[in-house]
């Protein structure tokens, strides 16, 4: 699965959590896929784009990946 956040809103604090109002899914199948890579540790990742090109660009919070 693949995350990016949607830049057309903010991400807001709750609880010390950052939270991502519009969040991108990407799922992949992997019957479908040979030489699945892993998890990625570059953000934003080198496919994300910008929704809102006005908006700044969104990193993906820490809270939602690596535990």
């Amino acid at each position: 699965m693949h995350l990016h956040p949607n830049n057309c809103c903010p991400i807001f604090n709750y609880n010390s959590l950052e939270i991502i109002e519009v969040v991108e899914c990407t799922f992949i199948r992997k019957d479908r896929v040979k030489n699945i890579l892993g998890y990625c540790t570059e953000f934003p990742h080198p496919l994300d784009a910008d929704n809102v090109v006005e908006n700044p660009t969104l990193i993906l919070p820490r809270n939602w990946y690596g535990g």
